[in-house]
């Protein structure tokens, strides 16, 4: 799958999630997490913290292959402005 597959295919998980959870009379986070436990396979991202990820920020491809880690648990293991990156894009940007 492409990174830009993967994008369009993270777009229309974010855009179902309102509807999942009016549906389910949940929390947004809730279904959310649901979702990324399914579908996103954790040895395919690595956490990177500030400010290390700040070069990373200036890179082609950052936004597609990134996301910020701003869950309960993940801000409070990782603090503020860590990221999840994707393995692959970061062994090609180096």
């Amino acid at each position: 799958m492409t990174a830009e597959q993967r994008e369009n295919i993270r777009k229309d998980i974010e855009r179902m999630i309102p509807h999942i959870a009016r549906q389910q009379g949940v929390f947004n986070d809730d279904v959310e997490s649901v979702i990324i436990d399914e579908f996103v396979d954790e040895d395919d991202f690595v956490v990177i913290q500030w400010p290390e990820v700040q070069e990373l920020m200036t890179k082609e491809g950052f936004h597609l292959n990134a996301s910020l880690a701003n869950d309960e648990w993940s801000l409070e293991k990782y603090g503020s402005s860590a990221y999840f990156v994707n393995k692959q894009w970061l062994s090609k940007v180096g």
